[in-house]
């Protein structure tokens, strides 16, 4: 009788923990959005300061039990003192155009290699200042801001 109390309840707590998956804290602080209490997606600029021809990850980050597919374009954007204002278009993964769609598997981080300086010579005059990406997948809007020094 012992036994079978014992073997019940260590069937219940691994019920109970399999059911509270914790997942690690975010590398983007500033570009979370909560979809539950327990899940999260992000998006963010590291290091959060460009300068010219400096390499800079665009880290996405998605915490949910299901894998985030999207299309590959985002929005750059600039400050321009009172309102954000869309620059060009970039694409994410791969090399721009190529790609037809992106994933980011479900619990996992994947990170994109940018020199974002270069879309700011090409599309904004090399305009120093706030910038950020954009990126709208299902019904969320992501942000990840940088400096452009």
């Amino acid at each position: 009788m012992k036994e079978r109390i014992l073997l019940l309840a260590i069937f219940l707590l691994c019920i109970g923990f399999m059911g509270c998956q914790k997942y690690p804290e975010t590398q983007c602080p500033c570009g979370k959005i909560e979809i539950s209490k327990k899940e999260y997606i992000a998006m963010c600029v590291v290091p959060n300061v460009v300068t010219d021809n400096s390499e800079n990850k665009l880290i996405m980050e998605n915490y949910t039990k299901e894998n985030m597919i999207f299309c590959p374009t985002a929005s750059l954007e600039y400050f321009d003192e009172t309102t954000w204002m869309p620059i060009t278009q970039i694409g994410i993964g791969g090399q721009e155009g190529t790609e037809i769609a992106v994933t980011v598997y479900a619990g996992k981080t994947e990170d994109f290699m940018f020199v974002f300086s270069h879309w700011i010579q090409k599309y904004n005059d090399s305009k120093k200042g706030k910038y950020r990406i954009v990126k709208r997948i299902d019904d969320y809007q992501l942000y990840a801001e940088f400096e452009f020094k």
